[in-house]
C-alpha cells in the first residue's frame, strides 16, 4: 500500500489529491509503527529484542520523524519541529529503527494531547567520552501533560 501510494504521489496530482495521498501515507506509517510496536513488545517479553549498531544520519532521522507526524500536527493547528545540538555530528552509530520508533511514539502522544501551540523534539549531548557520545532526546509540548 505504501509503495503504491508513493507512486501515486510521484504523479501529477491536484492539491486536494495530494493532501489525501499524504494522509494515506501518514496513516499507513502509523499503522506500520503500531504493528512494529506489537512485534517489539513480543520480542521484549521473550527476551529476544536485539539492538543494531549501524551508521545513520541522525539529523535526517529527526527530520523524518517530524515530517511523519507533521500532517497530524498541522491538521490540529500545531507547530512541530526539531532541534539538534550543534555538537552532534550528523553521522552516528546506533539503532535508527528503534530510535525512530521511540521518537514517533513520543511525538504522536504529544500531538494527541496538545490542543494548541507546539510540539518539538530536542537532541542534546549528555556526555562525551573518548569513543562514545551519549545523547538525550526530549519531546516538549504545550499540552496538558
Amino acid at each position: 500500500i505504501m509503495g503504491m501510494n508513493q507512486l501515486v504521489m510521484d504523479g501529477a496530482l491536484t492539491e486536494e489529491q495530494l493532501k489525501f495521498a499524504q494522509q494515506i501515507r501518514a496513516s499507513s506509517e502509523s499503522l506500520l509503527a503500531l504493528i512494529n510496536d506489537i512485534l517489539d513488545l513480543t520480542k521484549i517479553e521473550s527476551g529476544k529484542l536485539e539492538l543494531t549498531r549501524v551508521e545513520f544520519d541522525l539529523r535526517a532521522l529527526l527530520e523524518d520523524a517530524v515530517d511523519s507526524v507533521a500532517g497530524r500536527a498541522m491538521a490540529g493547528g500545531l507547530e512541530v519541529c526539531s532541534y539538534m545540538d550543534y555538537r552532534i555530528q550528523s553521522r552516528v552509530i546506533g539503532d535508527p529503527d528503534r530510535l525512530r520508533q521511540i521518537l514517533l511514539n513520543l511525538l504522536s502522544n504529544a500531538i494527541k494531547f496538545t490542543q494548541a501551540g507546539q510540539v518539538h523534539v530536542v537532541a542534546e549531548v549528555v556526555e562525551t567520552g573518548p569513543t562514545d557520545v551519549t545523547f538525550q532526546f526530549k519531546v516538549h509540548d504545550s499540552g496538558i501533560g
